[in-house]
């Protein structure tokens, strides 16, 4: 057997009530409706309270949404057949849900640096119950992890860019 299949037998040795809701609702919470749901409430929340560094996030998840996007369909790796729970997409490379955590907590470092270390943690929990859901194998959140990071470190670095383009919007939207 390879490290995929073992690391979801591995993780699902620990089955239980407990570890299934908290599995389940990290899986929610992280969920594709979701997690649209949450970058447009914080672009309208960026329109309203003219907060640029909601502009970053809301653009950063629709950005990271589209790569992970791309990436499962040329890729088109089934999902194991170990899982739990159902999933919103057949693909399961690389993990949108750990993409997105990875990709939260760069962000969130970036503006509570004390406070880096719960995030990252908090991102490879994600990551775990996506293996434990049987929804992903290993190497799908290894994967989400690595675009995750990368978008994010792509958003910090370019942030003056970014912040300039939601001053831009905003604006836009004053002038009309």
């Amino acid at each position: 057997m390879n490290i995929d299949i073992l690391s979801i037998i591995f993780l699902q040795s620990f089955r239980n009530i407990f570890f299934d809701s908290i599995a389940k609702f990290l899986s929610f919470i992280f969920s594709t409706p979701i997690l649209i749901f949450f970058a447009i409430a914080l672009f309208v929340f960026f329109l309203l309270k003219k907060n640029l560094n909601l502009f970053l996030i809301s653009t950063s998840i629709f950005l990271n949404m589209f790569v992970v996007g791309i990436i499962k369909e040329i890729v088109a790796r089934p999902r194991p057949s170990l899982a739990l729970t159902q999933a919103f997409s057949k693909y399961s490379l690389p993990s949108n849900h750990t993409a997105q955590a990875f990709l939260l907590a760069v962000l969130f470092s970036d503006f509570y640096p004390k406070y880096s270390f719960l995030f990252y943690m908090f991102a490879v929990i994600v990551g775990l119950s996506r293996i434990y859901l049987g929804l992903h194998y290993l190497t799908d959140v290894l994967a989400g992890g690595f675009i995750g990071v990368a978008v994010g470190f792509f958003f910090i670095k370019n942030k003056s860019k970014v912040l300039h383009l939601g001053e831009k919007i905003l604006k836009l939207i004053k002038s009309k």
